[in-house]
């Protein structure tokens, strides 16, 4: 029972402390499974409540309901204190909506910002295979300008100008003569011809398809929201390396993928997508100073079972490595030894694997000897977030 309360109450729950007092703390909560709890004859508020003594010293959430009905996000924290009449529980209870809001803002803007690296990539990679387009659209037209299609429409007019004496003119005419060789060679020609504009045709289409298939990629991420979903890890990591297969074409990087058969994870797509697009890229990176070193620029992604809970997804590369003084920190808030960096990128690459109940880490045996990094993927989504959820009656 509530024994007492502060005048907060006003303004979290929208009522005057004294129309709580006395009444069973479950009122407090929106889930009506606490009130019926009540009816049970073996109930115990201390050890069996939302606020028992087993939850003292944690922070626990719930979702609370003010007099008018509304819900909104309730943070709590139990202690105990001593009085002279024995021991009572305290519960320390704050509306954490405003900071629902701004874990959202932000988590939205996080989004976008990893949405636009892959925006970036994937017009990079529109760029280049633009380039392509353009170089077989003026080779058709090379073939075109150049075509033997001319000299044989001369050749009929010359033929056929005197059909009454064309057996005469192709026997006995020097020019006539000259017709039955010509036709044969410009039917090779012609043919011929017809077979580069044919090539470079296909290669148009195969462009253009390609093209199509980054930018739905991009789109499908894009429209993917922050809700969990049947995912397959090998399309993700293939559509990240489509994404930035511009960046690896040119920059010489060979990549090698070594998949086991894996079963699909329970995963936020677009958040995984931006956290390997992000790690590729990195690694991308990583590997600029091996042309100075004169070393082959490898780029190395396996995927395989962790256990019988979840999947591992290794991405290696065998660039300038990690000093041992700083990785552990890589993924700190802020930390970067780019020149350019800001120290954002991984740090919310670790964020969005807790998010979704997995995990990332990193080794590396120090500078130029290359760095791994490991992300863990649940196969089912964790029991903890299915509970954190807000329902909304």
């Amino acid at each position: 029972m509530i024994k007492d309360i502060n005048q907060s109450v006003e303004s979290v729950f929208g009522g005057m402390p004294e129309e709580f007092l006395n009444k069973h703390a479950s009122m407090l909560l929106a889930d009506r499974h606490w009130r019926a709890q009540l009816e049970h004859a073996d109930y115990a508020d201390e050890s069996d409540g939302p606020f028992s003594v087993n939850s003292i010293g944690s922070v626990n959430h719930f979702v609370g309901e003010r007099l008018n009905g509304d819900h909104f996000p309730l943070e709590c924290i139990v202690t105990r204190a001593k009085l002279k009449g024995g021991v009572i529980r305290v519960v320390l209870l704050r509306d954490v909506t405003e900071q629902r809001e701004l874990e959202e803002q932000l988590s939205n803007a996080a989004h976008k910002a990893g949405m636009a690296d892959m925006a970036t990539g994937v017009l990079h990679n529109i760029g280049n295979v633009l380039n392509s387009v353009s170089v077989s659209g003026e080779e058709i037209a090379t073939i075109i300008a150049n075509s033997k299609i001319d000299g044989l429409v001369k050749a009929n007019e010359l033929m056929f100008r005197d059909i009454p004496n064309i057996g005469k003119f192709v026997n006995e005419d020097p020019k006539g003569k000259l017709l039955p060789d010509y036709y044969q060679k410009i039917a090779y020609q012609l043919k011929t011809e017809i077979e580069m504009v044919d090539q470079e045709s296909q290669a148009l289409n195969d462009k253009i398809t390609m093209m199509r298939d980054v930018i739905s990629t991009q789109q499908s991420y894009a429209r993917s929201g922050y809700y969990f979903e049947e995912t397959s890890v090998k399309k993700v990591v293939d559509d990240s390396i489509r994404v930035l297969e511009n960046s690896l074409f040119k920059r010489n990087v060979k990549v090698t993928k070594d998949y086991d058969d894996v079963p699909n994870c329970m995963a936020q797509k677009s958040k995984l997508a931006q956290v390997i697009t992000n790690i590729i890229k990195n690694a991308i990176e990583a590997m600029d100073n091996n042309d100075v070193m004169n070393r082959e620029k490898r780029l190395s992604i396996r995927l395989s079972r962790e256990n019988q809970d979840s999947i591992r997804l290794e991405i290696e590369d065998n660039g300038q490595g990690i000093d041992e003084v700083h990785i552990n920190n890589v993924f700190r808030h802020g930390f970067t030894t780019k020149i350019t960096g800001h120290g954002f990128g991984l740090h919310t690459c670790a964020n969005s694997m807790t998010e979704m109940g997995g995990s990332i880490q990193v080794e590396s045996n120090g500078l130029e000897k290359g760095a791994c990094f490991i992300l863990i993927m649940p196969i089912k989504k964790p029991d903890h977030l299915k509970d954190s959820m807000i329902q909304v009656a």
